[in-house]
């Protein structure tokens, strides 16, 4: 820790935090021991947030029956991790962003007739450290 002027004092570190938590305790006293401590004024911690590359999951499903549509109704309340397998059968632990799923009709250009659909947007539960 360096001294600056005006009783400014400057703190560094050698090293970087990356994926590391920092705790800053700021304690001190004056020259006069009846002081309880030193009244900071303010202080500045500088450096770079990155957030984590975290995946998105945005798609559509059709129900075709009303089960379906009760399962999928059923998401929009639960706040669990659930699995989402893709076709190529990997599996990723995903939460559903609140307010979705959304309730769509779209218009089935082979039935000719309106039909049932929800918009998903889920985000990949990210690895614990």
């Amino acid at each position: 820790m360096a001294s600056g002027e005006d009783g400014e004092f400057l703190f560094a570190t050698p090293e970087t935090f990356t994926g590391k938590r920092i705790q800053l305790a700021l304690n001190g006293t004056a020259g006069n021991s009846n002081l309880d401590g030193v009244d900071v004024k303010s202080f500045s911690l500088e450096g770079i947030l990155k957030p984590e590359n975290v995946p998105l999951y945005d798609f559509t499903v059709v129900t075709t029956n009303r089960g379906e549509a009760d399962f999928i109704k059923a998401l929009r309340a639960d706040s669990e991790a659930i699995t989402l397998t893709d076709r190529f059968d990997d599996a990723k632990t995903v939460f559903v962003i609140p307010g979705f799923p959304v309730e769509l009709e779209l218009f089935d250009d082979i039935l000719k007739q309106p039909v049932r659909a929800y918009h998903f947007l889920m985000q990949e539960k990210p690895p614990t450290t």
